[in-house]
């Protein structure tokens, strides 16, 4: 049997010639292909960019902080154009610590259930508004109420609550009504939207709309 050691070479049986060759040609190939990684962690307080080897050496570093936004008690907002350029300065920070091969892959975190209304031409036309803002309250009562948990549950796989996208969804749609109606897509904070470089939307099953009838 043939192990990989802390040093990443193999051991085990010697008489296994072809196995060796064979995992030696397999790490060869992972060498190529997986140079370099950079990852991108986007949080409610600022964003970090960290370029890392194969062998999981850290190469260059970066990090952005940035403030929520808090206009009454209780709401909490996040403004996705600071967000989009401080990612965009942390990557460029990373990279001028590094001076190895070509970066063949880019994994991007980010903090859930804040939605960006965009306009056709790709405009933010409001913040978003975080999960942890107390908007959301009486439309996740209102779903309850005419839903029901269990056709919920069914439907999405987890219950109502004030945090979810749909429940602020719905309060712009109620409350900025100008801003809803102009609305062309509702994207989650757009930044793989934009690291893609392809100004096309990619839906998820988590965005059809047929689904939420109360919202159309």
């Amino acid at each position: 049997m043939l192990t990989l050691n802390k040093a990443g070479r193999l051991q085990g049986n010697k008489q296994d010639v072809f196995g060796k060759i064979f995992y030696s040609i397999i790490l060869v190939v992972l060498r190529v292909i997986l140079l370099c990684i950079i990852g991108i962690d986007v949080g409610t307080s600022g964003c970090k960019a960290t370029i890392i080897d194969f062998e999981g050496n850290v190469k260059g570093q970066s990090y952005r902080e940035y403030s929520l936004i808090s206009s009454n008690y209780g709401w909490l907002e996040i403004d996705p154009i600071q967000v989009w350029n401080s990612v965009k300065e942390v990557i460029a920070e990373s990279i001028s610590y590094y001076n190895g091969e070509d970066i063949k892959a880019i994994s991007v975190s980010s903090f859930g259930e804040a939605v960006v209304p965009v306009d056709r031409k790709g405009n933010v036309l409001n913040n978003s508004i975080m999960y942890i803002d107390s908007r959301g309250s009486e439309e996740a009562a209102f779903l309850r109420e005419k839903l029901g948990n269990d056709k919920i549950l069914g439907i999405t796989g987890t219950t109502v609550h004030q945090m979810y996208s749909i429940n602020k969804i719905m309060w712009l749609k109620q409350h900025r009504p100008e801003t809803y109606n102009n609305t062309w897509k509702l994207c989650s904070l757009q930044i793989l939207y934009y690291l893609s470089l392809v100004p096309i939307p990619i839906p998820t099953i988590l965005w059809q709309p047929e689904r939420w009838p109360l919202t159309s």
